[in-house]
Order: C-alpha cells, then structure tokens, then sequence
C-alpha cells in the first residue's frame, strides 16, 4: 500500500510546473502590476499595445468597447487629454490556467486620479471634472504567444464610483 499524501506534498505539487521555462501565474501578475505602474506613468499606448492580441483583443469598459490597435489608441489619446494623473491600487489577483491552455486572472483595482476638461470624445462616462476615486473589479483573458502573454480580453467593471 503506497504510502498517503501529506498537506504539506499536496501544497507543493500544486505549484510544481511541468517545466520551470514556461510562463506561469506569477509572470500574469508580474504584467498585472507592469501595465498599471505603466498607466500611473502616462506611458505611450505603444507601451500597452505590445501586450494585447492584434487579432484577438477586446476591452470593455462598460460604455466603451475597444476591439484594435486603433481604438485603444483613440480611447487612450482621449483619456490623456482629460486625465494630467491617475493611480491604481491592486489587490486580491487571482489566476486561473497555465501557458498551454491560456490564464484568467481577476483582481480589485483601486483607481484614482482627476479628469479635466468635461466628458471626453469616447471616455463619456467621466462627466465631471475633478478628482475620482472608484473601485473595479478587472477580469483578463490571456494566451502565450511567440513567449510572451497576450491580454486577449480585458474588462472593468465598476464596483464604486
């Protein structure tokens, strides 16, 4: 009779990968973390365009459905002509999947900052100038390809404005 199991062996064979090289939970959160300090930063959109799929990208942000390249620059030139700082608070990440079959992660974002100028061409839902503070609840979809992640659906939605 084989000898049973222990908590401690089940724990750490829950992590143990098939091989160390392939991209795992930790590297989902790692870009998590990268794309918000990212839009903390006012970064490029070329920046956050490396990492969405170009054939395969949807974003929805309630209102606001992005599905290309383009719309996501069109959006976030319209959201940086409103927006002079933001900044984004994440917790609770969780990740579900692996490198072969695609990860889900979902996670809380504390987002605060200040819009200006009255709403925006496409941000229409950000009506009033001045600070705001909101929490979201952020759900992604994302595959490897060629070794890197590709964020293939990204949605907020809002928990508190």
């Amino acid at each position: 009779m084989a000898d049973a199991i222990t908590p401690k062996e089940v724990q750490a064979l829950r992590h143990k990968p098939v091989d160390v090289a392939l991209l795992n939970s930790n590297d989902v959160r790692r870009l998590i973390f990268d794309v918000f300090a990212h839009f903390s930063h006012l970064a490029p959109a070329d920046w956050f365009l490396q990492h969405f799929d170009p054939e395969d990208m949807h974003l929805d942000f309630g209102p606001v459905q992005i599905r290309d390249h383009d719309g996501f620059r069109a959006w976030y030139t319209d959201w940086l002509a409103h927006c002079p700082w933001e900044y984004h608070e994440i917790s609770g990440i969780e990740v579900a999947g692996d490198a072969t079959g695609g990860f889900h992660a979902q996670f809380l974002l504390h987002h605060t900052g200040e819009w200006q100028g009255g709403p925006g061409e496409i941000n229409v839902a950000m009506t009033e100038d001045g600070p705001f503070n909101r929490l979201l609840r952020e759900t992604w979809r994302l595959k490897v390809s060629g070794g890197d992640l590709k964020i293939t659906y990204y949605g907020a939605d809002f928990i508190l404005l």
